[in-house]
């Protein structure tokens, strides 16, 4: 019975890890791309990811802000705010929020959540689509 239990506890800890390491591959997909998403207004921001580098456009207010990425985890990482044509958001250059790639909804685009920090701290979650026609 000992050896039944210890199989079964085996066995679900296997399943997991492979759970696991699945949605962590899945993740990898999203390290570099064309992204978009929609910010609180509804303005569609284009996103390009580079090996550590993020370039975000807001196509309705051309705003522009290049930042430095850093991955934690597959499916978590850091972005610091190097530069922006925005008088207004540089205030925010040298400021680091994490993001985590929350679930992937197919190939081409993933739910995220994301430690924001503006005016004050503040949890954003969206969705980041990949660009597949330019």
């Amino acid at each position: 019975m000992k050896y039944f239990i210890v199989l079964i506890g085996m066995f679900f800890f296997t399943v997991h890890s492979i759970a696991q390491t699945t949605n962590n591959l899945t993740c990898l997909n999203f390290h570099q791309g064309k992204f978009y998403y929609l910010d609180s207004l509804q303005n569609k921001v284009l996103v390009t990811r580079k090996k550590r580098q993020q370039i975000e456009y807001n196509e309705k207010t051309t705003v522009k802000s290049v930042f430095k990425i850093k991955w934690k985890r597959d499916c978590e990482y850091e972005l610091k705010q190097i530069w922006t044509n925005s008088k207004s958001h540089r205030k925010f250059n040298g400021g680091i929020s994490t993001t985590i790639l929350s679930k992937v909804i197919d190939s081409n685009s993933y739910e995220y959540t994301c430690g924001c920090k503006d005016e004050k701290l503040r949890v954003v979650q969206g969705t980041m689509i990949r660009v597949l026609n330019l």
